[in-house]
């Protein structure tokens, strides 16, 4: 068998094993790249539908009870615990106006963060709150109710007519 000319093939060469290894870790390279930014806009897709689930949940609570404090997400009633925290660990947050009021509900995003706190910065995801009913004053008069079938200047809004003047002639 010395003079088989098959017999110097019996292994790889240096360089087919360094060409494998350099295409394995291309397309290793390129499916990391690929993975990373598939599970980013995974994270991303599962933080707006929070937000929207809570801005529901934030809607549901004000009806129930409309002049109940909203100050933090732990203030809404059926909100599991799970659903509190972003996909980053963070917890979700309201973003307060001056009156104490929850004006948006935001996640701190990718980088942890919420720039400057209090305020949305460029990677932070918000989703706008409705605003709260307006809260109705009642005014109570001494006067009984106006019945419009009982009195002939009332009109059908309610309103009383002016009462007719009679002109003396002199």
């Amino acid at each position: 068998m010395i003079g088989d000319p098959n017999a110097s093939r019996l292994g790889f060469s240096l360089i087919e094993v360094i060409a494998a290894v350099v295409l394995v870790t291309i397309l290793t390279g390129g499916a990391a790249g690929y993975y990373a930014q598939t599970m980013r806009e995974t994270r991303i897709s599962i933080v707006e539908h929070d937000l929207k689930l809570l801005r529901r949940q934030v809607r549901l609570q004000r009806l129930r009870s409309p002049y109940a404090p909203l100050r933090s997400i732990e203030d809404l009633e059926e909100v599991q615990a799970d659903s509190r925290i972003d996909p980053w660990g963070e917890p979700y947050v309201f973003q307060l106006d001056l009156m104490g009021i929850p004006r948006f509900v935001m996640s701190s995003g990718p980088d942890r963060v919420i720039d400057p706190p209090g305020r949305a910065g460029p990677d932070d995801l918000v989703e706008p709150l409705d605003p709260p009913p307006p809260k109705i004053h009642k005014v109570y008069t001494d006067e009984p109710p106006v019945d419009p079938l009982q009195n002939p200047r009332c009109l059908p809004d309610g309103s009383m007519a002016p009462s007719p003047r009679t002109e003396s002639t002199t």
